[in-house]
């Protein structure tokens, strides 16, 4: 469709990390025209390690983001006005691993060691586990890039997501019995990733344009999910030169796929706000003192928007 630009809302999307397979369906949104159709001219805002999506957004650098459900809780019982207008990632990917030659087999093993951090909106999981098996001020941590820092022993302990950190080493020849490998999921802290944020503000005076940046986002996911060649093609232009590989990228998009769409899942599930697993993500961050009160879900997520843009007809096209 051919829109003109002169037409069209400029948004602003910040990313949590490098332009990756985890956000395919935001880069395919962008390529295919998707935005354009909702009258949006979106522009992707790369992330970095450290890079704090929820503060981003609530200062108005940016008019919505990529956060983690966590975090959002976390920084909404703060103070920042933010709130999740949809759940992309409907499981926890993320935990730890070790190198089995370390001698790290066990828990208790982890303390005085230098563990790595991903930072940002990606560290509350982290901070929770700590906080469960009371480490907290039992290890050193640092701030990781990528699982290089593991690989040559820079650090004892690296943080991981499924998706992403363990496919290098495998690829290159390390197995998976080489690891100890814990995911949070395991030890009951496992909480909500990938969502989409906006300011309550925004939300509130304009529904229907958040409505249809999820809207997009969500058809681009349909789209990268049907047609992951063509998706992996898209991901690699937005990707700086020799950031990663294209078979990477591959495997990232097909591992995610099944945390945006798990098994049992319909296309109109997909975005969508599952409340058995939104409500252990407000449990973990109260029980692990990370919060001082309850969350209150109806302060930090918008249903109402992912419903709105799933009665969006583009969506079904």
């Amino acid at each position: 469709m051919n829109i003109k630009e002169s037409n069209l809302t400029r948004v602003r999307i910040k990313l949590k990390w490098f332009p990756n397979a985890n956000v395919a369906g935001i880069f395919v949104a962008k390529a295919k025209g998707f935005f354009a159709e909702e009258g949006i001219d979106a522009e992707i805002i790369d992330g970095a390690p450290g890079t704090n999506v929820d503060q981003l957004v609530a200062c108005g650098s940016a008019d919505f983001g990529v956060s983690s459900l966590g975090s959002v809780m976390y920084h909404e019982k703060r103070g920042l006005p933010i709130v999740s207008i949809a759940q992309i990632f409907q499981s926890s990917t993320q935990g730890i691993a070790s190198l089995k030659s370390s001698g790290i087999d066990t828990i208790p093993e982890l303390i005085g060691k230098t563990m790595g951090t991903l930072g940002g909106v990606n560290e509350l999981q982290l901070f929770a586990f700590l906080n469960k098996f009371c480490l907290s001020h039992k290890v050193e941590l640092v701030l990781q890039e990528s699982i290089k820092e593991l690989l040559t022993k820079e650090i004892d302990v690296g943080s991981v997501a499924i998706y992403n950190q363990l496919q290098p080493p495998f690829k290159e020849g390390l197995r998976p019995e080489d690891l100890n490998i814990l995911l949070f999921s395991q030890v009951g802290v496992g909480m909500l990733e990938d969502t989409i944020i906006a300011t309550k503000q925004l939300v509130h005076c304009k529904p229907t344009l958040s409505a249809g940046v999820v809207a997009a986002i969500l058809r681009g996911w349909r789209y990268a999910f049907a047609h992951p060649h063509e998706a992996i093609d898209i991901v690699m232009r937005f990707m700086p030169k020799g950031r990663s590989t294209r078979e990477h990228q591959q495997r990232m998009l097909r591992s995610v796929q099944g945390f945006i769409m798990p098994q049992g899942f319909s296309p109109y599930d997909m975005g969508q706000f599952q409340f058995p697993t939104v409500m252990h993500t407000a449990s973990v961050l109260f029980e692990q003192g990370l919060v001082e009160s309850p969350i209150q879900l109806g302060q930090v997520i918008s249903p109402y928007i992912v419903n709105l843009a799933l009665s969006n007809c583009n969506l079904w096209i």
